[in-house]
């Protein structure tokens, strides 16, 4: 009797997110982000615990070089094919042949000049670069493919295909955990290549059902018909999605100049801290963007707006606190004496603000986007990266790993002032909605 009111509760509850389009798009969305990015929050924890400071450290690096490739050969992958399926569904295989053929030109290519560079003498590249090209190069399909559902309002189908990534790298952490793995960063980074390849066939399968089911062959995504038009409206998307890449991993690839090893693997173990609550601006600015891209010319546009923008507010000020609060005991009490040569109680101040600006500012920067403002978007991630990497050259070399936290903060806090002087004044104040 018990086991039988358990089901009826949890049934009661799975109608009810399913009945209201928002929570279900929401809560598939949060699934599938949450998966993807604690997944491999795990696996840079279980490195930092189990590595020296020092290989760490050179571990991040590579791993950031991995990302920032992700972004670039995704070339606005994410919003712009969900902004465009969304907007108009009967080109929504046009949009992602085009989209999937300019990534594959941006793959070869990048491979081909990490193996240039690796073979230049004097100027060898870091151990691992063509791995770290072949991780982008996975994750950036992966991004176009799920974002292609999610414009057809399927957010289900990428939290399906990041189940079956979590289980994959649960395995592996078990490998790493028990069977001594060795303390090798390309090996440890190929190890989660193979991992990162699963979602993206699950993807690969549903897309290949769907257009079976709709009598489209799947060579019609080889079709180069609009190429040129395609492009100039990608284009603002790519370039500010390689802006932001570059935004957000720039500090560490510059850090790896100005501090020893050892400190960077200290910095990148503190930062992990944060990493677990980073995904929810991810996770609200895609389902924000679905809605609001749906609803730009509805009366609900600008209510939707101010939901999206009070909630992230309150929540992300209340996780800030939690974090000022708590932190510097809860890191303490993970990595006992580890990190004890590092200012603790000021890297979390400056790693929390970062992600409270982050979170409020990326309601308007979904706003800008969906209001078909993308190249202002560009330009003012232009000027933070400019910058991001003057204070991150000049506070890193002065004050060290805290002089980045610092420099993370300004160019932050820029983004946010840029982007809600641009939303208020010029979209919402104008809005005749």
């Amino acid at each position: 009797m018990k086991q039988a009111t358990q089901n009826s509760a949890i049934w009661s509850v799975r109608k009810q997110i399913s009945a209201h389009p928002i929570l279900s798009k929401l809560f598939s969305s949060s699934f599938a982000t949450g998966l993807n990015f604690v997944s491999k929050w795990l696996f840079n924890f279980v490195l930092s615990k189990q590595l020296s400071n020092s290989s760490f450290g050179l571990f991040s690096v590579l791993y950031a070089f991995g990302n920032l490739f992700m972004n670039a050969l995704s070339f606005g992958g994410s919003l712009h094919m969900i902004h465009a399926v969304s907007a108009d569904k009967s080109r929504k295989y046009k949009a992602l042949g085009l989209s999937v053929q300019i990534t594959s030109i941006f793959l070869a290519g990048a491979l081909t000049l990490a193996f240039i560079w690796s073979l230049i003498p004097g100027l060898s590249a870091p151990e691992g670069l063509l791995v770290a090209v072949l991780f982008g190069g996975i994750n950036a399909y992966s991004a176009v493919l799920f974002s292609f559902f999610k414009g057809l309002g399927q957010f289900y189908k990428e939290a399906i295909g990041f189940f079956f990534f979590a289980i994959a790298m649960g395995v592996a952490l078990l490998l790493i955990a028990f069977f001594n793995w060795p303390d090798n960063p390309t090996v440890l980074l190929s190890s989660l290549c193979a991992v990162s390849a699963i979602p993206l066939l699950y993807g690969i399968v549903k897309l290949n059902t769907l257009m079976k089911s709709e009598n489209v062959p799947f060579g019609a995504l080889k079709s180069t018909e609009g190429f040129k038009e395609f492009w100039k409206e990608k284009r603002p998307f790519g370039l500010h999605e390689i802006q932001g890449a570059i935004y957000t991993h720039i500090n560490i690839i510059l850090l790896a100049f100005l501090l020893s090893s050892s400190d960077l693997g200290i910095f990148k173990s503190v930062q992990l801290l944060i990493v677990p609550v980073s995904i929810l601006p991810s996770i609200f600015s895609q389902v924000a963007l679905n809605k609001l891209s749906s609803n730009m010319k509805s009366d609900k546009f600008k209510p939707l707006f101010r939901k999206f923008l009070i909630g992230t507010s309150i929540l992300g000020g209340l996780i800030f606190l939690v974090f000022v609060l708590f932190g510097d005991s809860v890191i303490t009490w993970i990595y006992q004496d580890k990190l004890q040569s590092a200012p603790l109680a000021l890297l979390i101040l400056c790693f929390s603000g970062t992600f409270l600006l982050k979170f409020i500012s990326s309601n308007y920067g979904i706003l800008i986007t969906a209001a078909g403002n993308q190249k202002f978007r560009v330009k003012i991630t232009l000027a933070s990266i400019i910058v991001s990497v003057a204070l991150t050259l000049g506070l890193g070399y002065f004050w060290g790993m805290m002089g980045a936290a610092i420099a993370m903060v300004a160019s932050n806090a820029l983004i946010l002032v840029a982007y809600a002087y641009y939303g208020e004044l010029f979209i919402l104040k104008k809005s005749t909605c």
